[in-house]
């Protein structure tokens, strides 16, 4: 599974889900963080592809907590697709793209 921040500058992160990664494990990061009480917009490229594939998640991890902004379950086929998603918070938030291999 790859998470794709920046495709013409060819940044990329890469999540193993399949083995060694096992059920229940999880692979995640953190970006920076950006300041509460304004919209920002993340748009990434992301490419999951064969049977182990299990989901990505990108949170947003505040002091009161995380909560998910988007998620994907599932082999989506052999292509890199885009997404986007605005992203509120009145707090200082970090995003975390988050693996959960599958079975």
């Amino acid at each position: 599974m790859s998470f794709l921040c920046s495709p013409s500058a060819g940044y990329y992160l890469y999540f193993e889900a399949s083995s060694p990664a096992q059920p229940g494990e999880t692979s995640c990061f953190f970006s920076r963080e950006f300041p509460g009480g304004s919209c920002h917009h993340l748009t990434f490229w992301y490419h999951m592809l064969g049977s182990g594939i299990g989901k990505l998640s990108v949170q947003i991890k505040t002091s009161g907590g995380s909560k998910s902004v988007w998620e994907k379950s599932g082999e989506q086929g052999d292509k890199w697709i885009q997404a986007s998603v605005d992203i509120k918070s009145d707090l200082p938030y970090k995003v975390l793209p988050i693996v959960f291999p599958g079975c």
